[in-house]
Order: structure tokens, then C-alpha cells, then sequence
């Protein structure tokens, strides 16, 4: 029986090298990997993140609660999940989660 997909969501300014690192720890450091991240900028203006698990969706100026909302708008996990920008996740958070 396959895991419930997670949708982790990461809103942000924009995308400097701390939501790179969080994302990069997200995509290959958790291990739970039935995981879809969604990064909320302001605009995208740095297409620095290409991987297919992960969706950039450029907001505009919003507050963080409004880019979470929207995020979870987005998302296809069963399970939704917020880290911030600039946090880097334990290995087995999601697996604790879960």
C-alpha cells in the first residue's frame, strides 16, 4: 500500500539560496517520498528550482497565511504540510507526522 502523497508547502518573498536549501532538503534528504512541494514567491523571478516534484506558483504580494491558502489551493496531497523559507526539515518529520 502506497503512503499518502504530502503536499509541502513553502511560501516566500522571493527564491534566494535558503528556500533553495529547504527545498533541496525536502526533495532529497526526508525520508518519506511521497512528497509534491510548492514554493509561493512574490514573482518568479529566479528559475533557479527545476525538478518535476516541485511547483513554483508566483502570488504577488501576499501575506504568508494567504500564500498557504493558496498553496493548498494548488496541491494534490492528501495530507498538507507548511514549512517556512528558511527552516531546513529533520529527516523523519514527515514520517513522524504521518
Amino acid at each position: 500500500m502506497e503512503s499518502p502523497e504530502v503536499s509541502v508547502i513553502i511560501p516566500c518573498k522571493g527564491i534566494d539560496r535558503y528556500t533553495e536549501e529547504c527545498v533541496e532538503k525536502c526533495l532529497n534528504n526526508l525520508d518519506y517520498k511521497n512528497v509534491e512541494i510548492i514554493v509561493l514567491p512574490d514573482k518568479k523571478d529566479n528559475p533557479s528550482i527545476e525538478d518535476n516534484r516541485v511547483k513554483v506558483i508566483p502570488t504577488g504580494e501576499k501575506t504568508p497565511g494567504a500564500k498557504r491558502n493558496i498553496g493548498i489551493k494548488n496541491s494534490h496531497g492528501d495530507v498538507v504540510a507548511f514549512i517556512d523559507s528558511d527552516a531546513y526539515p529533520e529527516r523523519d518529520w514527515l514520517k513522524n507526522a504521518m
